[in-house]
C-alpha cells in the first residue's frame, strides 16, 4: 500500500485488484483519487493503491537508460541540468547521487511513485512514463 500523502497528480500505480496494469491519477476527488481504465474514468480509496517496484525495464520507460561507464542510470545527457546518477543499492532500490558516484544523496527509494516525487522536485516537471509501453510487458 502506499501512503496518500506521496501520491499526487500523475503518480503511477497498480489496483490491488489488478497488478498486471499500470495506471495514472489524473486528479482527486473528496477523498478517493481517479484514474483512467481504458475510456473510462474510475474512483478509487488510497487503501487500495498498490506501488510500482523500480526494474530496469520501468526506468527504460521512464526515459532513463544504463550508463556502462558510471555504472549507473541516467536520464538523457542530464538530469534537470546537472549530472545526477541513480545507483542501484543492495539488496534492492536505488540511490540518487552525484556525477560518478562521488556523494550520495537522501535515502535508497525502491518505488515508481517517489522517483516520480523526486524528479518533480528535482526538475519542476513531470517524469513522462510510456504508460502503453510498461502495460505491453509480458
Amino acid at each position: 500500500m502506499i501512503d496518500p500523502i506521496e501520491l499526487r497528480k500523475g503518480s503511477i500505480f497498480f489496483d490491488a485488484g489488478d497488478e498486471q496494469s499500470y495506471f495514472a491519477i489524473e486528479y482527486f476527488e473528496k477523498d478517493f483519487a481517479v484514474y483512467r481504465n481504458g475510456s473510462f474514468k474510475q474512483r478509487m480509496d488510497s487503501d487500495c493503491f498498490q506501488p510500482v517496484e523500480l526494474t530496469p525495464e520501468i526506468l527504460e520507460a521512464a526515459g532513463f537508460h544504463w550508463s556502462i561507464y558510471h555504472q549507473a542510470y541516467h536520464f538523457g545527457d542530464f538530469l534537470c541540468n546537472e549530472f545526477y546518477d541513480l545507483n542501484e543499492c543492495y539488496p534492492k532500490g536505488f540511490q540518487l547521487s552525484t556525477f560518478k558516484k562521488s556523494t550520495l544523496i537522501g535515502e535508497p527509494f525502491f518505488y515508481l511513485h517517489q522517483l516520480q516525487n523526486l524528479f518533480w522536485c528535482l526538475c519542476g516537471k513531470e517524469l513522462v512514463i510510456d504508460l502503453q509501453k510498461l502495460n505491453k510487458q509480458p
